[in-house]
């Protein structure tokens, strides 16, 4: 399936907030704190909103003044890190695990 229609899901035992000026996330399990810059905590923001890849950059599109292709390639970079360590995944937007 393609990769931006899919709905980026955080583990359930990580938290986010915005401390001051920084968006932050709390990966309670580990005792960790994640600093983010604001794209990557806005692209947290919009995931706990249950949006599709494709939904979050379009969103972004309307809220950053970057060429669509460097925004494209800037989310995806930064969803292929949180999966690769683990903190979130990927998954159906029509998943059953999506507690839809």
């Amino acid at each position: 399936m393609d990769r931006l229609s899919r709905l980026l899901h955080l583990r359930d035992d990580v938290r986010h907030r915005r401390v001051e000026d920084e968006g932050v996330l709390v990966l309670q399990n580990e005792a960790e704190v994640m600093v983010l810059n604001d794209l990557a905590y806005r692209i947290i923001e919009l995931a706990v909103e249950q949006r599709t890849v494709a939904s979050i950059i379009a969103a972004l599109e309307e809220e950053y003044d970057v060429a669509r292709d460097v925004l494209t390639g800037d989310v995806m970079a930064y969803i292929d890190e949180l999966t690769n360590i683990g903190v979130a995944r990927l998954t159906d937007a029509t998943s059953e695990e999506n507690g839809a």
